[in-house]
């Protein structure tokens, strides 16, 4: 059987000049051929380059928000206590990202833990606490901005380690690409503690609610965390239009 790069001619129908005229033509589009195809592919190369490198620099925000008290907040109390931190910028390069993600804060320094103790001396939850939310500029942490449809939440106990270590996880998570940025707008960490007990939430809020990219999230979510054995769990979806359909009607039952 013929090489599949091998021109065959029947010679038996042809002439010796058409087919001498034959192979010179072949040769010199093989000439041609290995001529323009390193630009061709330098050229493609540089497209996919450019587009990579503009998909991957994106401007995340870092908010703060200081409740003080969590149990019963009005909405301007709450639009009073977030505010802007600083922004972050995910670069094409892993040593950026690196650099800029020095500068995450540290969820255990602030959150309610298992010796955290109050101002009578008292290991027992307050009302005052702290959440921090990273999302993409232009969004903000909240059900009412347009862009929000949805979020993948988790509700677990965590030592300050893992607490520490999966909220970083979940940063370099989107900022990387490892977490599909295109379809995640932000992330949140949540302390709800209540009582002697610490409990937090961890938050990926998307821009699409279809079951098929809920399940590529959820997985990608989950592989970037690697979690502990002892501490695992598995992320849920809650729909923003049905929580904004129940505060409405409440709203207006009262």
């Amino acid at each position: 059987r013929p090489h599949k790069n091998l021109v065959v001619f029947d010679t038996s129908r042809e002439t010796t000049t058409s087919i001498t005229q034959k192979l010179s033509d072949n040769c010199h589009r093989y000439h041609i051929l290995q001529l323009i195809q390193p630009k061709i592919q330098q050229a493609t190369m540089t497209n996919l380059t450019d587009e990579k490198k503009e998909r991957e620099t994106v401007e995340w925000v870092l908010w703060k928000h200081q409740c003080a008290n969590r149990w019963s907040q009005s909405e301007a109390e709450w639009i009073g206590g977030t505010r802007e931190e600083s922004h972050f910028f995910a670069h094409p390069t892993q040593e950026s990202f690196h650099m800029d993600l020095h500068h995450l804060p540290v969820p255990s320094k602030s959150f309610f833990l298992k010796t955290t103790k109050n101002e009578e001396g008292e290991h027992r939850a307050v009302p005052k606490h702290t959440e921090y939310s990273l999302f993409q500029k232009g969004v903000r942490p909240e059900w009412e901005d347009p862009n929000c449809e949805g979020e993948l939440y988790a509700k677990h106990y965590l030592p300050p380690e893992l607490l520490d270590r999966y909220w970083n996880d979940l940063a370099h998570g989107v900022m990387e690409g490892k977490i599909d940025d295109t379809v995640v707008i932000g992330i949140r960490i949540v302390d709800k503690s209540k009582g002697k007990h610490p409990m937090y939430k961890l938050e990926i809020w998307l821009n699409n609610k279809k079951q098929d990219v809920i399940g590529k999230v959820r997985k990608q979510a989950l592989e970037c965390l690697q979690q502990d054995e002892h501490y695992r769990f598995n992320f849920h979806f809650r729909d923003f239009s049905v929580c904004a359909s129940k505060t409405n009607s409440e709203t207006s039952s009262n």
